[in-house]
């Protein structure tokens, strides 16, 4: 029996090393969704909340130009006045028989509609409405009732609390529970206090952050978003931006700094006795370290790749040039970092810039032809361009066969085939010579 031996040089990537990989190609929303993640699975991982401000009470002055609906008048549900066009007041009237109410009533639901604030909430009492319209009390709670049951979910409620747990499923488990983290405990949250609110509750940290996760699900500003058909808007990761002749580069990512290590828990882990316990939270703690690192990691490269970016196609971003040709092997090279490394970090980002937004990857073009003499590399783009301007400027009457254009091109040190100029001509939209000749 032959025995061989053989010595081989293998590297591979560690756990660690692909998990810093991954990180660095997230995008904004692909990096905010993974601390969400690790957020909710980690105690040792806290999150500042923030919740929106919601205004409970405004003047009622403000729909002083609201006529008032009071009618002693017929009520014939056939003579309904013409409501005002505006796409809130359609949409909820929309869902409304207006069969089943007569014509004080529709009145009444109208200037109820005109009462909301721009967030959907219902900020007066039946008695105030009541004082400035004339309307019995009754009339006023039971048209109340039946918009409160519209959607948007938490529609004409009063206050942050009501909208909230309208939007809860009553026949779930978890409804009163989640019912009492928003009645007791959202100023707790909001000022990050999740210790305190697992303490009341007698929950474990995880089980209360998803709580608050699901509860972050909901909708605290009704009428936000409503109408179908809303643009949707792409969220840059890099931004450039030009003050007296300066570039500036800022990630999109200021949002990583609210998450931080869990005060409580750090320690807890120097304090704790048990080798169990002081082992689960080292390790966890390890693991936020970990990604903090890789997350700083991220931004370097990220800012040097912009830098050398920024560099390479100036006269695109400040005057909207055409792009120079560029490779990601090229950049790489530069930046000493390994092709498949660079390409994971320009993956799906997108860079905003003072005369619009563009994808990484669409700023890459590889070169089509070069001028050996000034060293001069010209892109495809470059090359249409180049083309239209000479078909432009040429005589009609006496249009340019593509032969003619590949001379007039080698006088420019630009060398490509007949049949390329062809297919240039051809992508740039332009016809043949026969057919342009007038």
């Amino acid at each position: 029996m032959d025995i061989n031996l053989t010595l081989r040089q293998h590297q591979g990537l560690s756990q660690s090393q692909i998990q810093s990989l991954n990180i660095l190609s997230f995008d904004s929303i692909e990096l905010h969704q993974f601390l969400r993640d690790e957020y909710l699975e980690n105690p040792m991982l806290d999150h500042t909340e923030t919740f929106p401000e919601i205004t409970s009470s405004e003047a009622l002055h403000r729909y002083s130009a609201v006529l008032p609906v009071y009618d002693t008048g017929s009520r014939d549900t056939a003579d309904i006045p013409k409501l005002e066009d505006t796409a809130v007041k359609q949409y909820l009237l929309q869902q409304i028989d207006s069969s089943e109410y007569d014509r004080f009533e529709w009145k009444l639901i109208s200037y109820l509609i005109d009462c909301l604030d721009d967030n959907g909430y219902f900020c007066f009492t039946p008695e105030e409405i009541a004082e400035q319209t004339g309307a019995g009390t009754s009339a006023i709670t039971k048209c109340l009732a039946l918009l409160r049951s519209l959607e948007p979910a938490g529609i004409f409620t009063s206050c942050l609390t009501d909208c909230l747990i309208s939007q809860l499923d009553g026949r779930s488990a978890d409804y009163e529970i989640m019912k009492t983290i928003i009645s007791c405990h959202l100023e707790d949250i909001a000022a990050g206090k999740i210790s305190s609110v697992s303490r009341s509750l007698s929950l474990s940290t995880a089980a209360v952050r998803k709580y608050i996760d699901r509860i972050r699900m909901l909708n605290p500003r009704p009428l936000s978003g409503f109408v179908p058909g809303k643009e949707q808007y792409i969220i840059p990761d890099i931004i450039f931006t030009k003050e007296a002749e300066q570039w500036n580069i800022v990630l999109n990512d200021s949002w990583t700094a609210n998450y931080h290590l869990n005060d409580y828990y750090v320690k807890m882990l120097k304090t704790t006795a048990d080798p169990e316990l002081r082992a689960y939270f080292e390790g966890k703690l390890a693991r936020i370290q970990f990604i903090f690192s890789s997350i700083e990691q991220r931004r370097k490269t990220l800012l040097s790749i912009s830098n050398e970016i920024l560099r390479e196609q100036e006269l695109f971003f400040c005057s909207g040039e055409m792009l120079h040709p560029m490779t990601m092997s090229s950049l790489a090279r530069r930046l000493n970092i390994h092709l498949s490394t660079f390409s994971r970090a320009v993956k799906g980002k997108y860079i905003q810039f003072p005369k619009g937004t563009i994808l990484c990857k669409d700023l890459f073009r590889s070169p089509a032809v070069s001028n050996n003499e000034n060293e001069t590399s010209y892109s495809q783009s470059d090359i249409q361009s180049l083309i239209k301007q000479l078909i432009n400027g040429e005589n009609k009457k006496r249009p340019y066969s593509d032969q003619t254009l590949v001379k007039l091109l080698k006088d420019q040190g630009i060398s490509i085939s007949r049949r390329a100029a062809a297919n240039y001509r051809l992508k740039a939209g332009i016809p043949g010579s026969t057919e342009r000749k007038e």
